[in-house]
Order: C-alpha cells, then sequence, then structure tokens
C-alpha cells in the first residue's frame, strides 16, 4: 500500500513478506543481497505504516513517510487528494474536485460537506486554543456555507460547538485532533472518489 517515491519500485504490503521469507527456496534466479535487503526494508516500514494508520497514530505515520520518501500506491489525482487533505490545502482540494459538482451532485456535496466541517472545526480549535486569530465573523461565514450541505440536525450541531470552551467537551468530537480530523477527511474523500478511478474498497484493517 506504500511504495518508494524513488529509490524503490515494490509495493508495501505484508503479502510481499512471502518473497523475502521464500527467496532461498525459490528455485529462479538468486536475488542479490541489496534486492533482498530492499524486499525487507519494504515489508518493515510498510507493516510499520500500517501499525501507526491502525492505532490512529497519523501524524507520525505521516512525517514517517515523508522522512522516508515512501508515498501510497495511488493514482497521481488520488495522491494529490490525500495530500490536499493532509496539509489542510482546501482551497486546492475543493477546486480539484469543483467538477463534480455538475458530474456528480451528490458525491460532491457530502466531499464538500466533510471538507468544509474540517476547515470549521479547525478554525473553532483555533479561536479555542489561542484565544486570538479566529473571529466570530470567520466562524460564522464557515458555517453559512454548511448550512445548504448539511442535513438541519448537523448543522444544529455544529453550531452547538460554538458554545463549548474545548472541542474535546463534545461528545461528537472529543477524540478530534487536527490531524486526525484531516486524515478522517482523506479516508471518506477516498471512499467518494474511488469509483471513478476505478479503485478497489479500502482493505480493512486486521
Amino acid at each position: 500500500r506504500w511504495v518508494m517515491a524513488d529509490a524503490l519500485s515494490s509495493t508495501f504490503h505484508p503479502s510481499a513478506v512471502r518473497k523475502v521469507e521464500g527467496g532461498k527456496g525459490g528455485g529462479g534466479e538468486g536475488k542479490s543481497s541489496g534486492q533482498e535487503r530492499d524486499e525487507a526494508r519494504s515489508v518493515f516500514f510498510g507493516r510499520l505504516l500500517e501499525m501507526l494508520e491502525g492505532e490512529e497514530l497519523h501524524e507520525s505515520m505521516v512525517v514517517l513517510e515523508r522522512e522516508l520518501d515512501l508515498k501510497p500506491d495511488l493514482p497521481e489525482d488520488m495522491l494529490f487528494v490525500r495530500s490536499c487533505a493532509i496539509d489542510g490545502d482546501w482551497d486546492l482540494l475543493l477546486g480539484f474536485l469543483e467538477p463534480f459538482r455538475e458530474s456528480s451532485h451528490s458525491e460532491w456535496v457530502e466531499m464538500a460537506k466533510r471538507i468544509r466541517t474540517q476547515m470549521f472545526l479547525e478554525a473553532l480549535n483555533k479561536g479555542q486554543q489561542q484565544h486570538s486569530g479566529v473571529t466570530d465573523k470567520l466562524l460564522l461565514s464557515l458555517l453559512r456555507e454548511l448550512e445548504p450541505l448539511c442535513t438541519a440536525q448537523e448543522y444544529k450541531q455544529l453550531c452547538f460547538q460554538v458554545t463549548l470552551k474545548d472541542l474535546s467537551a463534545s461528545d461528537a468530537y472529543a477524540k478530534w485532533t487536527v490531524q486526525r480530523g484531516r486524515y478522517g477527511c482523506w479516508q471518506s474523500l477516498r471512499q467518494h472518489l474511488s469509483p471513478f478511478f476505478d479503485l478497489p474498497p479500502r482493505p480493512a484493517l486486521p
């Protein structure tokens, strides 16, 4: 599920373990020590990244990906969507998704709602934590953009968050963090976009 951006071409996935563990009895051409080392490295870091993802340690996972120059085995457009979501490049992401407003409106509504909800929560969290830099005018603007995308109950719940001193006091967002929210946003976008890119469903973690 992860690949080396330049140095390695093998996909990081637990199934690759068989290639490493069964290398001595393959009967084909022998592998060089460098190839075996690269395969073992692929398996090790692939499993480590999957463990971090499974434990919802998304910030650590992304740092490791970038430190090792890894990337998920996805089409370039999906990598762009993932990068924008994880880095919070919302204007770029919304611009990329704009064509879906006409071609697949229901999918666009769900994706735009998820992105704008994350934008709202980040702005609200920043104001709560820093007690400055975020105005009521900004929050009101973000809520207005969300209102036509949400059900009445969803919109009411978002408005309620403004009355709290901290998002952690909310049952709905007790475990929310900026990085966890961004990664959840990416996962939601992947589900909506997968049919358009002919991707298989996201595999369940063990």
